[in-house]
């Protein structure tokens, strides 16, 4: 981007002949005043007309009379420019030796027209732009006084050509920049990976000075290093590696918002300390998990042989030794108390301990706990019983972790005695909604009850008993009609109105949503009021398609017919984030991961580019797949990768964070 700037720039100048107004061309930076030549490339034996060089002038905004700082010109040969690239290196804000272009890459194209034409990509290092006298550094300056700069064409009769004048710059001005505060340090094969977050401002900040101290009470030092700054809705991220530490050193560091030129940089971030520690020393020398049936949870405690270093511990928790682990909580002393186990099921455990310096350690050994009670468990809700041709469904829900089964119970009059009607009903895996058809004849009233059974063989009470009876003469009252489902973030407002003839008749409803191909299910855990006209839903949307109906229930609670509305069909599919790259260890491959979309996809296409070439797309995963590892990269380049999510519609993302992985030496 700023090669095409440099290159408008110009041909503005070539072009037009109010050279000589003030131009934002001249910027205050790391080590004095950065001024761009705008002019065409000029010296003695390639010149532009008759103009053979250049000459720079200064004065302070205060002083009347312009000061000349230096002549100069367009290299004529290679050894100029290599003389010129050295004397670069030392004045600029950027330079990496890595990426830097070299001198015998660039003379060969110069050399064929003399002119910056097939430069572009090459003139955006400042090294290389310095070294051409693109760019024009005033290192002996105050930054307290402010100073305006004149480039001027020098023709062969030592007359002057067109100028130009720069606006004033100032070495004391600030970046327009909030203080960055830590977010997140990590350690990654030797590595620190540090990140600092900040409220966005305008304009978004070009660069950074990045400081570090080798130990707690040493002088900072900037360091160049690789560092990226993105910018998410109204926050900004600055990550920085540093590659070059030593174990058991401890370092500090901080990071200063800057212009390109390393200028303006008043606003310092919050100082943090990274070492690395042998992770051997995280992990807990005992750990226990004893079960307390009186207060039906199970304690975890632990000790560590240096609790000095442990800043968080992450407790991990599943019903199966080998896998189906999740984090249910975190603790920074040393014990911790799961009250979510469910009583008759075996639970393993194992830890993850944070330092203070933020680095994880490696995964505890596994241990396990098994809680019992006495205590009865809650009966089933929601208990409905509904004659149908096949005979008496009963229906019920249960949301109790620790239920094993069920048991149902019938009468035949009001208040008798409950008699087993039922084989024992084993709950299933996720499954909230049960029932059980009473196939035997039954007369005038029929009362029945569900009993569930823990996983400690307890049993619930027998309640609450529902029944029914044969009635006759109940009209059927006709289906709402939805007039509306207004969105307000992830709720939806449903309206709708009854059928006026047997509106009267109604005693209440129930609500079902229906996401994409899946079945409709009712969203409703009671019946809603016959007063009622409106529902509120909550449900995430984003790229599913809702469709809601509404039946009216009679005075036996039996619903109506219902019609379907639709609400919703967003088609906008988002990016996978947190894309990451490592180099293996061989380094014969590069492995790309990332988190999956929150859209619904078929498939993720990865890009991949290296600099100063277009990015290509090096593979196609499908929707379930969010990892790849890239055996074809370029082993003398930085390798820059990127994914795009497809949605089932055929919609595309937006591009994922960019993520890279090293040279290969």
């Amino acid at each position: 981007m700023r090669s095409i700037i440099i290159t408008l720039l110009i041909l503005v100048v070539a072009m037009n002949g109010f050279a000589q107004k003030d131009a934002s061309v001249a910027f205050s930076g790391y080590k004095g005043n950065y001024i761009y030549n705008l002019f065409k490339p000029a010296s003695p034996e390639h010149p532009d007309g008759d103009v053979v060089g250049f000459r720079l002038d200064r004065k302070a905004v205060t002083e009347r009379d312009w000061q000349t700082l230096q002549k100069f010109n367009t290299p004529q040969s290679y050894v100029e420019l290599l003389n010129n690239v050295s004397k670069a290196i030392p004045k600029v804000y950027e330079y990496n030796p890595a990426t830097a272009y070299s001198v015998e890459s660039i003379w060969p194209i110069f050399k064929k027209t003399f002119s910056y034409d097939s430069l572009s990509v090459y003139l955006t290092q400042q090294h290389m732009a310095a070294a051409f006298n693109i760019l024009l550094i005033d290192s002996g300056i105050n930054r307290n006084v402010a100073y305006q700069y004149r480039v001027i064409q020098i023709k062969r009769d030592n007359t002057e050509g067109l100028k130009y004048t720069t606006v004033a710059v100032n070495g004391s001005e600030a970046v327009n920049a909030a203080k960055p505060k830590i977010k997140s340090r990590l350690t990654r094969g030797g590595n620190f990976n540090i990140t600092f977050k900040a409220k966005a401002t305008q304009p978004i900040t070009e660069a950074l000075l990045i400081r570090r101290g080798e130990g707690m009470k040493s002088e900072f030092k900037r360091i160049e290093t690789f560092y990226t700054i993105e910018q998410t809705a109204d926050s900004i991220f600055y990550t920085l590696v540093d590659e070059n530490v030593n174990a058991e050193q401890v370092y500090q560091y901080t990071i200063t918002p800057v212009t390109r030129f390393g200028g303006g940089g008043k606003v310092i971030s919050d100082t943090v300390s990274a070492t690395l520690i042998n992770k051997d020393l995280l992990l807990p020398l005992q750990f226990t998990a004893t079960a307390d049936s009186v207060t039906d949870q199970i304690n975890l405690n632990w000790k560590f042989m240096r609790p000095e270093l442990i800043s968080v511990v992450n407790v991990f928790r599943s019903a199966e030794y080998e896998d189906g682990y999740e984090n249910i909580g975190s603790s920074s002393s040393g014990f911790f108390v799961d009250r979510r186990s469910v009583t008759g099921r075996k639970y393993y455990y194992y830890l993850v301990i944070n330092d203070k310096l933020g680095q994880h350690s490696l995964r505890s050994a596994k241990i396990y706990s098994l809680l019992h009670t006495a205590k009865r468990p809650s009966a089933p809700i929601y208990v409905e019983v509904q004659k149908t041709n096949s005979g008496n469904v009963i229906s019920w829900q249960d949301f109790e972790q620790s239920t094993r089964g069920w048991y149902v119970y019938k009468t035949n009059q009001l208040e008798g005695k409950l008699v087993l009607s039922s084989e024992f009903i084993f709950k299933e895996e996720k499954k909230k909604d049960y029932s059980f058809t009473d196939t035997t004849k039954n007369g005038g009233i029929t009362g029945y009850a569900v009993v569930s059974e823990s996983l400690s063989n307890v049993r619930s009470d027998f309640l609450p008993i529902v029944y029914i009876k044969q009635k006759v003469g109940i009209i059927p009252v006709a289906a709402p009609t939805i007039v509306d489902a207004a969105k307000e973030g992830n709720k939806y407002h449903i309206f709708w109105r009854d059928d006026a003839a047997t509106a009267d008749l109604i005693t209440g409803y129930n609500v079902y949503r229906k996401i994409d191909d899946k079945g409709f299910v009712k969203i409703n855990k009671v019946a809603l009021e016959n007063a009622k006209s409106s529902h509120t839903d909550s449900v995430e949307s984003k790229g599913f398609k809702i469709i809601y109906k509404i039946a009216a229930l009679d005075q036996l609670g039996k619903e109506s017919t219902s019609e379907e509305y639709v609400a919703a069909y967003e088609s906008q599919v988002y990016p996978p984030v947190s894309l990451k790259a490592f180099l293996s260890g061989d380094k014969k491959l590069i492995r790309i991961n990332w988190q999956p979309s929150q859209s619904r996809v078929s498939k993720y296409e990865v890009y991949r580019f290296t600099r100063g070439k277009e990015p290509v797309k090096i593979a196609e995963n499908s929707g379930e797949n969010v990892s790849f590892n890239d055996t074809t990269f370029e082993r003398d380049a930085t390798n820059y990768y990127y994914v795009i999510a497809k949605g089932l519609n055929g919609s595309l993302s937006v591009k994922s964070n960019q993520a890279f992985a090293g040279v290969v030496n």
